[in-house]
């Protein structure tokens, strides 16, 4: 289970009291907060990217070095304009917070639950 998944569901357990509610219920609550984190993120995302072209538009001068390594993959930008950081910046919040669901199915004839993940179609 991923830490992302834990925490959402831990959130909704203590704010709709899962007790007393029916599992379907629950799962279209969880849906709906994930749908709400995951605009929020889209938004924000969007508005930095739109700062940063403003910034680089503008012609916003100044220098700044950035280097990351997560997971084995590493990012490095050096003597870039704070408006490309800012633009990449809400880019990796985009992609950090994009919206996925798994959808488990039960009553498989080995009677284990198949995991299947929803491509967007298009």
């Amino acid at each position: 289970m991923r830490l992302e998944s834990f925490v959402l569901s831990t959130t909704i357990e203590i704010l709709i009291g899962v007790n007393q509610m029916p599992k379907r219920e629950f799962d279209s609550q969880a849906l709906l907060f994930k749908f709400i984190y995951s605009m929020t993120g889209l938004f924000l995302g969007l508005f930095s990217m739109i700062g940063g072209i403003i910034l680089f538009l503008n012609g916003i001068t100044g220098s700044t070095s950035w280097t990351a390594k997560i997971l084995g993959n590493e990012s490095s930008i050096t003597d870039a304009a704070p408006g490309a950081v800012l633009f990449v910046v809400g880019l990796f919040v985009i992609i950090a917070t994009r919206y996925k669901v798994t959808v488990e199915r039960g009553n498989t004839n080995s009677g284990q639950y198949e995991t299947k993940k929803m491509k967007k179609k298009g």
